[in-house]
């Protein structure tokens, strides 16, 4: 009889579990990547200095952005009592 009880609560487990999963959400699909560019693009960058310039551009731009933020985080303390 005992055989028996351990058969049917394992059985009660088992069919217990079984179910239909819960739909998750769908995850976004990745942006899509940047052309690459060849070698010969990247060489003639290179050479010109295009590349340089292009980098020097985006850190001044970092550079602004990060400036801005400290103004305004120095002007909000000032205001504080």
């Amino acid at each position: 009889m005992s055989q028996h009880a351990w058969v049917m609560s394992a059985l009660i487990l088992v069919l217990a579990g079984c179910g239909r999963p819960t739909a998750e959400p769908a995850a976004a699909p990745p942006p899509p990547a940047p052309p690459a560019k060849g070698v010969v693009q990247q060489s003639i960058e290179g050479f010109t200095g295009k590349t340089a310039v292009d980098n020097y551009k985006r850190t001044e731009e970092k550079i602004k952005t990060i400036g801005a933020g400290r103004k305004e985080n120095f002007k909000d303390s000032e205001l504080a009592p």
